[in-house]
């Protein structure tokens, strides 16, 4: 099987299919967090629904990929190393800052001033709300445990790959790290592989090595594979997430959790080798538009739920029937999609620029 050379890879290759499912996970997390009107009883009732939380672990495993196959060789100065860090701060940062100012401020607005939610937001624009230095339940906005644990991923990332610059040895050490997170987390109690706010940074680390095999697995196959894959992708994810005598709330057995971790490793590898049905669904319009906006739809939903649904439906007292189900979720999507565009392009899309803008007078 021929070798592909990792530097004439490049991930915007795939980046657009990549980010539509990512764009479509965002919207599964948001509906596995609705709980401000009753769903549609055959969305509220599946398993699926139920288990959407596990969706983000996907997202970890697309940054290993990702990340990986952009900057693996790009990393072998301390300049390049300082200019990766800060692209990726300012990729995540701005949005979480002004999210969590919101947050605090309409909590004080509608709850009054709590001592924890300080505490909870200076864990959350300071990175450490993935390991143990907060509860569970007081966190500001509740999504951002992984933009902490993202943050890390980045860390070790970037000074791992400078400091070893031999790919065997890189492989090495990443293996190890792996095996001795599952015995950590084996040996303590499995259900702590989802608790969030306590060992959520090592979950992260987790699926975003197993991405790093996924890239390097798709750099060794050079053959595209046939759009059967796609369909096969599919159906075992649908077969996982439907299955209930085995996964069940929470998901307390951990062979299965990294079994569904390696199994979104493996759609990434799938769909960077083939161009079927799904690709080009996945390419599409809207959900390239989606997943342009699914960080952004991410941190924004939870602000959504909370502080403009809510309210409105605690004023409103709407008769539950299917129709109203249906009319409150798809409105909730909608202004959840248009806030989050809002947000996209006038912080996000400002601070990627000025990032764009920064390099240029450096160079000159």
């Amino acid at each position: 099987m021929k070798i592909l050379k990792l530097k004439n890879l490049k991930a915007t290759n795939y980046l657009t299919k990549f980010d539509g499912l990512r764009g479509f996970f965002c919207l599964l997390v948001l509906i596995q967090h609705y709980h401000i009107f009753n769903l549609p009883p055959y969305i509220s009732d599946s398993n699926f629904r139920y288990l959407s939380f596990i969706f983000v672990d996907y997202f970890f495993v697309l940054s290993g990929f990702v990340i990986s196959l952009n900057y693996q060789f790009k990393l072998n100065t301390f300049n390049n190393l300082k200019e990766y860090l800060l692209k990726r701060f300012l990729r995540l940062y701005p949005l979480l800052f002004y999210t969590s100012i919101v947050y605090l401020f309409l909590l004080f607005l509608f709850e009054g001033f709590k001592n924890n939610y300080l505490t909870s937001f200076f864990s959350d624009i300071f990175f450490t709300s993935s390991f143990g230095l907060i509860p569970d339940d007081a966190s500001v906005n509740g999504v951002t445990w992984s933009i902490s644990s993202e943050i890390i991923n980045y860390l070790l990332f970037g000074i791992l790959f400078y400091s070893v610059k031999k790919n065997s040895n890189r492989h090495l050490i990443i293996l190890l790290v792996l095996f001795i997170i599952l015995i950590y987390f084996k040996s303590l109690n499995e259900i702590l592989f989802f608790s969030t706010h306590t060992l959520g940074w090592l979950r992260g680390l987790l699926g975003f090595f197993i991405g790093y095999f996924s890239q390097f697995l798709h750099r060794i196959c050079s053959k595209k594979l046939p759009h059967i894959f796609e369909y096969l992708f599919i159906i075992g994810l649908l077969y996982i997430f439907t299955f209930e005598n085995y996964l069940t709330y929470p998901l307390n057995n951990l062979f299965l959790s990294i079994f569904i971790l390696a199994y979104f490793g493996l759609g990434l590898f799938i769909l960077a080798n083939t161009n079927g049905i799904l690709s080009k669904i996945l390419e599409s319009n809207l959900f390239s538009f989606i997943g342009k906006i699914s960080y952004s739809i991410y941190l924004n939903h939870m602000l959504i739920l909370n502080f403009v649904m809510k309210p409105i439906l605690d004023k409103l007292r709407l008769e539950d029937n299917l129709l109203n189900q249906w009319s409150v979720l798809i409105s909730t999507l909608l202004i959840c999609i248009i806030y989050s565009n809002l947000t996209y392009s006038l912080i996000e899309m400002k601070f990627i620029n000025y990032f764009g803008k920064y390099k240029r007078r450096i160079r000159r």
